[in-house]
């Protein structure tokens, strides 16, 4: 295959491509902008930056919920790319239906977004732990890269052209930049369904590991009670458990910043072409950063590269309120260009090797857990503190989750190939 990848790997790198598209289109650039003009319509006396958060949190505790008993039906019946294609398929039902919402319902909009994230977020637990089925272990650091610099990069073309879209809807025949949003929230519905077509072709089905026939409820009965065991066995990777409770505090940080950027720059009244602009260049800057990392792994560590991409993610939000220009603007978004997607894709290559293999989506499904986790806390904690106190300085609850998961990752030993002092 392409570049030494086999068919395998390269048709679940493929999908990054396929479900990246909704978390840039969707979650980070446009709903913001709709949901703020559902808002103007309506007034309902909530700010953007609230309401988007608490939609949010609200979204990720519902995964959380589910995340242990898609893992253990996943691993029982080995349906993991079963289980990915039915909740792809409700996300991307619900981003085509962001384009039927008619204005002035805030609180529709942010129902159907909710639902939205629960598709991609279910899904893309489920495509993490497949990792572990079409690799081995010395190859995952560079197929994780690849697989989000293939995000990056599919969601790029997709953006500018929803970019250009919006900002000068004439150009396409439509009425307004509401009427673009709408047509990009079909498109990013259809771009996500035609690239999931190759990895649901050629990833092969996993072998079920239940050696006795159960029920799919029963599955789910017991997944609470694995959960627990779950909670009990990791203690004996104590190399996972460590890592986890570290990455829930940094990836809280990455996860709120990536979800709440326009509706922050909102706020601090840059006008919307800004934020655009600045996620055109976090886009561009991240696909040869992403693959960076996974080459420069293997010579300085995966665990040290986690740590200098989370110290860039505290530099930008202890910056961020003082922002006045678009190009302070910029100049942050420059900075996450160069540390998110390494953060992301090294923090899922440490953790396939701090695991066992033939349990991967119970472990996954955990992994995704508190990962979603973290998407409660930090947009809840940002939209409490807008309210609280002011939209600007919301984003200074970030600051010390990222600190204190730095400290805690500095505890747990590199499991890839040793650093270079």
């Amino acid at each position: 295959m392409l570049r030494g990848w086999s068919k395998q790997e390269w048709s679940w790198a493929i999908y990054d491509w396929a479900n990246s598209a909704y978390a840039l289109i969707v979650m980070t650039a446009f709903f913001p902008f709709f949901l703020k003009h559902q808002l103007t319509i309506a007034d309902p006396g909530l700010s953007m930056t609230s309401l988007l958060g608490y939609a949010n949190s609200i979204s990720g505790a519902i995964v959380v919920i589910l995340a242990p008993a898609l893992g253990a039906i996943a691993d029982q019946f080995g349906a993991k790319k079963k289980l990915l294609a039915i909740f792809s398929v409700v996300g991307i039902l619900a981003t085509f239906s962001l384009s039927l919402v008619s204005s002035g319902q805030p609180l529709l909009a942010a129902g159907v977004f909710v639902i939205g994230n629960i598709g991609f977020s279910a899904a893309n637990g489920l495509y993490d732990a497949l990792i572990l089925t079409v690799t081995s272990k010395d190859r995952l650091d560079r197929l994780s890269a690849l697989g989000f610099s293939l995000g990056y990069a599919g969601s790029l073309i997709l953006f500018v052209f929803a970019f250009l879209t919006t900002l000068h809807p004439e150009w396409f025949g439509l009425a307004n930049n509401i009427a673009a949003m709408r047509l990009i929230f079909i498109l990013t519905a259809a771009w996500w369904l035609i690239f999931m077509i190759p990895l649901l072709r050629a990833v092969l089905n996993e072998e079920r590991l239940a050696k006795v026939e159960i029920r799919p409820w029963q599955a789910v009965k017991s997944a609470f009670v694995e959960l627990k065991q779950t909670l009990q066995e990791i203690k004996q990777y104590q190399g996972a458990a460590k890592f986890l409770l570290a990455y829930w505090l940094y990836i809280d940080g990455v996860h709120t910043v990536i979800k709440m950027a326009v509706a922050y720059s909102e706020a601090l009244g840059f006008d919307s072409s800004v934020p655009l602009k600045g996620i055109l260049a976090v886009q561009v800057i991240a696909i040869p950063a992403t693959l960076g990392f996974g080459w420069l792994a293997a010579k300085f560590g995966t665990r040290r590269l986690i740590m200098i991409g989370v110290a860039a993610y505290l530099v930008v939000t202890v910056a961020a309120p003082f922002m006045t220009r678009p190009w302070h603007f910029y100049l942050l978004a420059g900075i996450i260009g160069l540390a998110q997607g390494g953060i992301q894709s090294m923090s899922r290559s440490m953790y396939a090797r701090l695991i066992p293999q033939n349990e991967a989506g119970k472990y996954f499904g955990f992994y995704n857990m508190v990962g979603i986790f973290a998407t409660v806390i930090g947009p809840f904690l940002m939209a409490t503190m807008a309210l609280v106190f002011s939209e600007r300085y919301s984003i200074l609850a970030i600051p010390v989750l990222l600190i204190v998961g730095m400290l805690l990752l500095a505890r747990v030993k590199d499991p890839g190939q040793a650093a270079v002092a």
